[in-house]
């Protein structure tokens, strides 16, 4: 019945129009219209965009402040902005940790626990009231139930060389393996599709995903330890740094966007084709969270360059890496960054709106945000000390300090701002983080097989819970790049706050400071960077 109800929706789906970037085409052939996460419509619209800065376009280098640098084409006007402290394939050689799948924990009352303490939380998102109610209608059996069964092993179809392994350690046909990675499961033998399976994976391939290279480790809990690492690439690719604005096209970005975005699809469409949902969990699961950490590392190194804007456009520019630039060259560096960070939606209707004025909107609101949380902070008795427009240190009368986002406006108060940094507790943050990325990753794998935590409960945690704390972590990125500057220029000594900040992002994917320092320094000798704008051979 399953392999019939597919082929109709196979029929029904039309044929996508070719959406190029260059001479490849975005958007695989076998991806039916149903299984994107933009509008069909749109797609004529994407096709007029202008193609981005290619690297082969590149012809010199100037710095830029302590870990950014401009790249310049022949002429050595400025074409674009690339991060030397993050490489374009950002998994490296080594495993990662992605997170833990099955133990004790590993229910719906964890999810329930994350959720609940967000009612009170200022005006919580109508959905959820409507998720908890739905889960605590479950008996508590159900609730503390662990959503990866014990028998889970079982139900999964393993390859010939799989089973041949698990003989060799000594695994009998009762337990569950100490081990295994992704590609040891038969997708042939219960995909819908294995034809079309084995095409999404091989595109999948292009973003750095390669079922070999994401496994599961047994835990003495008996849960599993998800990791990953990188697919093999050339040297070349390896090395090379993250472009975050591109001032050509100040719409390349929105071709990222548009990129990872059908990765997305072509996950879900991937998993959409196997019915076994113990098996579509343990692939969703690892993919859905690669790409959710991937992502985050991506949008929080394009804050931090925003917030080097911001700075010289708002700020005067005293610690900005960007000073130097023109003030066009700032303005389209803006522009094409605010455009990068957006949705799919919300993004085409900035660009029709103007990116111009929305990125300007932008920081506009930001300011307003933080004259309002500066007003809320002096009437309620906290002396500030401010870093700049948008940051400032508060102490209250009993001596509490903070760092604050003045920007960032709290849930639990509309002028009150939250804290980066809260002096008294420097470990509050990272431990709310640790547990909303373990009820995510709950929530992510029991979408595969309970209706409802796909559908209601996963709406109310991003609304409630990882939206919130992805804009705050958005917010203390910057911040940390203006400390980056600070301590860069005027020679002040911010490592606590940078280590606290860079603790908080609780992203396994994003490298340690110490790596991204080394890193900045090699990059620069290979690019001839330290010696000025050098201008390489075509």
């Amino acid at each position: 019945m399953m392999r019939i109800l597919f082929a109709m929706l196979l029929a029904l789906s039309c044929c996508l129009a070719p959406l190029q970037l260059h001479a490849e085409s975005l958007i695989p052939d076998f991806l039916p219209v149903s299984a994107l996460h933009f509008r069909v419509q749109d797609l004529p619209n994407f096709n007029s965009l202008s193609p981005p800065t290619r690297w082969s376009d590149v012809r010199g280098w100037r710095p830029l402040g302590g870990r950014w640098a401009a790249a310049l084409d022949a002429h050595g006007a400025v074409i674009a902005i690339y991060d030397l402290s993050v490489t374009e394939n950002i998994v490296t050689a080594d495993w990662v940790h992605l997170g833990i799948v099955g133990g004790p924990t590993f229910n719906l009352k964890t999810v329930v626990a994350a959720l609940r303490p967000m009612q009170s939380e200022g005006r919580p998102p109508k959905k959820l009231a409507q998720a908890l109610k739905k889960l605590t209608k479950e008996t508590p059996s159900h609730l503390e139930a662990d959503l990866m069964p014990a028998d889970w092993f079982e139900h999964v179809p393993w390859t010939e060389s799989a089973r041949r392994n698990f003989a060799a350690a000594g695994l009998v046909a009762d337990q569950a393996p100490s081990s295994f990675r992704l590609s040891d499961l038969d997708y042939a033998a219960v995909a819908i599709s294995p034809t079309l399976f084995r095409k999404a994976i091989q595109y999948l391939k292009r973003f750095n995903i390669d079922l070999t290279q994401i496994q599961y480790v047994r835990r003495a809990d008996g849960g599993y330890d998800l990791l990953v690492r990188g697919a093999a690439q050339s040297a070349a690719d390896l090395g090379r740094p993250m472009k975050i604005a591109d001032l050509n096209s100040v719409s390349s970005g929105f071709w990222e966007t548009i990129r990872w975005n059908i990765a997305g699809s072509v996950i879900g469409f991937a998993v959409g084709l196997i019915p076994v949902p113990v098996v579509s969990a343990l692939i969703g699961t690892a993919l859905d969270r690669f790409l959710t950490f991937e992502g985050d590392v991506r949008d929080l190194h394009r804050e931090a360059a925003r917030e080097m804007i911001a700075t010289a456009e708002q700020d005067g520019g005293p610690f900005s890496a960007f000073a130097s630039l023109t003030p066009n060259e700032r303005k389209r560096a803006g522009i094409s960054m605010f455009i990068s960070n957006a949705s799919i939606v919300s993004t085409w209707n900035w660009i029709f709106k103007g990116g111009e004025k929305s990125w300007r909107d932008n920081m506009r609101d930001d300011e307003k945000r933080a004259v309002d949380a500066r007003g809320w902070l002096t009437k309620h008795g906290e002396t500030l000390t401010p870093l700049n427009t948008r940051y400032a240190f508060g102490q209250t009368a009993s001596g509490q300090r903070r760092l604050y986002l003045l920007a960032r406006a709290s849930l639990w108060g509309r002028h009150h701002p939250t804290d980066a940094i809260n002096y008294g507790q420097p470990n509050l943050h990272v431990a709310e983080r640790i547990a909303v990325e373990s009820a995510s990753i709950i929530v992510d794998f029991g979408s595969h097989f309970i209706p409802y935590v796909g559908g209601i409960v996963s709406t109310a945690f991003d609304q409630a819970l990882r939206g919130p704390v992805q804009y705050t972590k958005a917010l203390e990125s910057r911040l940390g790049g203006l400390l980056e500057e600070h301590m860069r220029i005027a020679h002040e000594d911010w490592s606590y706050e940078l280590a606290t900040i860079d603790r908080q992002r609780v992203n396994p994917l994003e490298s340690s400071r110490a790596a991204a320092t080394n890193l900045v320094a090699q990059q620069r000798k290979r690019l001839g960077i330290d010696q000025g704008p050098i201008f390489n051979d075509p």
